[in-house]
């Protein structure tokens, strides 16, 4: 949401060795790593603080190295017609400006996930999910974000761990469309991609040439927002699906890294429901996840 003044919520970890105690995650530390995880899948391979180093951490500003981590929510909302919703933040945002995400943002101190979801949901589009649709809300999964994405941009500003929430609504895409009140000041677009989209976005080219499915040159229907708040049709190029985030530099119009991940879940999911076995969500997402980029990693200068 726009900027305000409210208490961040921060993520707390509980190590093996600290038994019950919960402390507060450090900034500099990847908690993906922190907790014992194993990374592959569960995080780019550029990540900015798995790669950060002891020099790196030393070169926080006190301010950055001292906020935590703060928790965000995202919620990926699906049509009756099966299309999930996109936004694009609007360029002038200080973190992933032009980026395309699920509605979403920051937890305010005392809200529950789905309150802040459904918060942020309605401050950026304008929709509303009745009593019976938050009965579908359920968290997908949790993504760690960082910002700026990749050291060349300079080291970390603002470290999240997102929940991803999956809610479910009675209305199609194209009555919502109708519904939609767009808040310029957070989003610039809205997009509903069905599952063909879906699947170009986060499988890899070899998953999509076995199932026979060829790049497409089409142009995906969007509503766009002016400043003023005039609602606009619009088209966007195919190529956003799979576009990918470079070495040194922010990639504009592109589906974040975090977004196709939970697509990801959200389409193994769907796949598995509908009898495909294949599909599993390591396959899915872990595939995507080696072919993320094409270049190396650059090292880091911290």
């Amino acid at each position: 949401m726009a900027a305000s003044s409210y208490t961040r919520v921060l993520v707390h970890l509980r190590r093996a060795t600290q038994g019950a105690a919960y402390t507060c995650a450090e900034f500099s530390e990847c908690v993906v790593d922190a907790l014992g995880l194993d990374g592959e899948g569960l995080h780019p391979p550029f990540c900015p603080v798995q790669h950060l180093g002891e020099d790196g951490a030393g070169s926080l500003p006190p301010d950055i190295a001292m906020r935590g981590v703060d928790v965000g929510v995202a919620v990926l909302l699906e049509s009756s017609d099966r299309r999930l919703l996109l936004t694009r933040r609007a360029g002038h945002m200080r973190t992933f400006p032009s980026i395309w995400v699920p509605p979403g943002g920051h937890v305010e101190d005392g809200e529950s996930l789905e309150e802040a979801g459904l918060r942020e949901l309605l401050e950026e589009t304008g929709l509303t999910v009745t009593e019976e649709e938050r009965k579908s809300s359920r968290v997908l999964g949790l993504w760690e974000s960082v910002y700026p994405p990749v050291l060349g941009m300079g080291v970390p500003k603002r470290h999240h761990v997102v929940v991803y929430l999956h809610i479910t609504l009675h209305k199609a895409s194209e009555q919502l469309n109708k519904e939609f009140e767009l808040c310029p000041e957070e989003v610039d677009g809205a997009a509903w991609l069905s599952v063909e989209l879906i699947k170009q976005a986060v499988w890899s080219k070899e998953q999509l040439d076995q199932a026979g499915i060829k790049d497409s040159n089409d142009h995906i229907p969007i509503t766009l927002v002016s400043q003023n708040g005039e609602h606009l049709d619009g088209t966007l190029e195919a190529s956003i699906l799979t576009r990918k985030q470079e070495p040194n530099q922010l990639t504009l119009d592109r589906i974040s890294t975090g977004s196709r991940y939970a697509l990801s879940l959200w389409l193994s999911e769907h796949l598995e429901d509908s009898g495909d076995s294949g599909t599993s969500r390591h396959h899915l997402y872990g595939k995507y996840m080696q072919n993320n980029t094409n270049k190396p990693i650059p090292d880091s200068k911290y």
